[in-house]
């Protein structure tokens, strides 16, 4: 059901409406204006006397590359959408670079600045990459909050400790000089952090999955597979196990001139592991001192799975 956003005169929010045909009148009366395309927001030129709101709920799934958003009362959710930010700027940065290099070399004198940038980083800095990955968060709230009454947010981080999936994979205790080589944290067993690594996806590229269906490519069987079987490298490590489809993942594949016998794929890198360690309670706290009188609350990824297969 779609729905439209409403303002009142003053562009406080009200409850949304589902009644088209009633939005098309009051544009057509020149009693509403339109103020957003999408999505598609209302403000109206007239005193509402019955302003009853309900309690709203604003869910938020942080990510590195795709947030997701939902709004919901008690009966129906009311807005969803799913958020991809730019991923990865090569090009851009190598264009920057070209351009700062052309400056500088124009620069007959230029006074030393060796610990300039070291000194500038403040207490809370955090690269502008991942800075620009933050706000965005925060753009979309606060624009969902200024066309919606939300009186609840609950955003959905994750944490992860690197360091002690690789010790209890590799069969050892916890050091403390681990924290600074980890991968993976916070995952039932390191099949689950192979398969959440690479997306829940087959990463053979040429693999028949990708061109079936969306519905028959999720009842395929996942496998982990060791990428260095055929030099009798098996170990559990991250960077020596990737995710296949069953489809890819078959005895004859790992035989000498197949395509697993000596495959040496690409391993994604851990940026969105990173982002989230580091962000993903400045998104909170930002929220609580934009909003003090709205309830804002975190949780865990792994308590909506845990929630889920409760619910199966």
């Amino acid at each position: 059901m779609a729905y439209t956003y409403v303002l009142d005169m003053n562009k406080n929010p009200l409850m949304p409406c589902h009644n088209g045909g009633f939005i098309r009148t009051l544009l057509k009366n020149k009693k509403a204006k339109v103020v957003r395309n999408k999505p598609f927001t209302v403000q109206l030129l007239f005193e509402v006397r019955n302003k009853y709101k309900q309690d709203m709920t604003l869910g938020i799934d942080a990510g590195y590359k795709h947030i997701g958003f939902s709004v919901s009362t008690s009966k129906a959710e009311v807005f969803s959408a799913e958020l991809e930010q730019e991923y990865g700027m090569v090009e851009r940065n190598k264009e920057r670079r070209m351009y700062r290099r052309q400056r500088r070399s124009r620069l007959r004198y230029r006074k030393p600045r060796f610990n300039n940038r070291i000194a500038s980083k403040q207490k809370g800095w955090i690269a502008p990459s991942l800075e620009r990955k933050r706000d965005t968060h925060l753009r979309f709230i606060m624009m969902l909050k200024s066309i919606m009454p939300i009186t609840k947010i609950t955003v959905e981080i994750g944490l992860f400790d690197p360091a002690l999936m690789k010790a209890i994979a590799e069969g050892r205790t916890l050091e403390r000089e681990d924290y600074q080589h980890g991968e993976a944290e916070g995952f039932e067993n390191m099949k689950s952090y192979i398969r959440y690594r690479d997306g829940y996806t087959c990463q053979n590229p040429d693999c028949k999955c990708h061109r079936m269906s969306t519905s028959d490519r999720e009842k395929l069987r996942l496998a982990v597979h060791h990428i260095g079987y055929y030099r009798n490298d098996r170990s559990n490590r991250p960077g020596n196990l990737i995710t296949l489809c069953e489809l890819s993942h078959t005895p004859e594949n790992h035989q000498p001139g197949h395509l697993l016998y000596g495959w040496k794929p690409k391993i994604k890198s851990l940026k969105e592991t990173a982002f989230m360690n580091i962000i993903r309670k400045e998104i909170v706290d930002t929220l609580k001192v934009i909003y003090p009188t709205t309830e804002i609350r975190y949780t865990y990824g792994y308590r909506t799975n845990m929630t889920r297969n409760e619910c199966i």
